[in-house]
């Protein structure tokens, strides 16, 4: 939902004063407000903050999996590079 969860507190927009960052405008790689997206980022793709963090998360878990599978090859390569 648009409202800030229990603990959250919404952050404003520094030009539309009483607009939430509610948005992620994924052109720009910015939060955005509503009347923001609507005209200064009219063309740009974007996503609801909620599903950018989603996304985000998602490609962050990714990454450090393959993180440390390369780690491990590291591990694996330096050991048998010892043992010669």
């Amino acid at each position: 939902s648009s409202k800030a969860k229990e603990g959250e507190r919404a952050v404003y927009c520094s030009v539309h004063k009483h607009e939430p960052l509610a948005l992620f405008c994924d052109t720009c790689d910015t939060l955005t407000c509503r009347d923001c997206q609507l005209n200064a980022h009219k063309d740009h793709q974007y996503q609801f903050l909620e599903d950018a963090v989603r996304n985000q998360r998602k490609m962050l878990a990714t990454l450090v999996k393959r993180l440390g599978d390369k780690h491990a090859s590291l591990q694996r390569s330096t050991k048998e590079v010892r043992s010669l």
